[in-house]
């Protein structure tokens, strides 16, 4: 990745334990992950964060579509997330050919309140996305809330992914690196 001499990794992904919740991270400017899955509305669905050598973090688990269910989710809360301005977020992942969603959660975040923007990946692939802050939306419960105000980056406070494909089953995101991208 050719990242800009302006932009900034967001995370080394580092963390000790799948005791979930939280997972404890390691170093003093790591967030603590945990999860959020639809057992929350009755749902079976599994998902975590897997620690891997070299900082990288899997999201991993199985989607399950009983008891109402249908999502899986991983989050951690930093200040590190407040971004300066508009921008944007580069991933570097490895995927199973799923729809992922990226959340940004702000300090005014009120219950399932959150901006969200999906990214596609393809199978075994490392894969680059490019995703500006001005392209998420506002969301509440999994419908978009078109008359919330547009995100504000530096009230940014949680950074979170989450797989709601329809689709059951077994699934794996591998996320290499989380950087920003100041705008010009």
């Amino acid at each position: 990745m050719n990242a800009s001499p302006h932009s900034r990794t967001l995370l080394p992904l580092l963390l000790l334990s799948m005791t979930l919740p939280p997972l404890n991270a390691h170093g003093p400017d790591t967030p603590n992950w945990w999860a959020v899955n639809d057992g929350v509305m009755g749902g079976i669905s599994t998902g975590a964060a897997i620690p891997l050598d070299g900082g990288v973090i899997r999201f991993a688990g199985i989607l399950s579509l009983e008891n109402r269910g249908g999502f899986a989710s991983i989050r951690a809360d930093s200040p590190a997330f407040a971004f300066e301005g508009e921008g944007t977020l580069i991933l570097e992942v490895i995927g199973d050919g799923r729809s992922y969603t990226i959340d940004l959660r702000t300090r005014a975040r009120q219950g399932a309140f959150s901006y969200k923007q999906g990214f596609e990946t393809t199978a075994g692939e490392r894969t680059t996305h490019r995703l500006p802050l001005s392209a998420f939306r506002a969301t509440a419960y999994g419908r978009r809330m078109p008359l919330a105000l547009p995100l504000n980056p530096a009230k940014v406070m949680s950074l979170g992914f989450m797989l709601y494909d329809g689709t059951p089953g077994p699934f794996r995101l591998d996320i290499l690196s989380i950087t920003f991208e100041p705008a010009p």
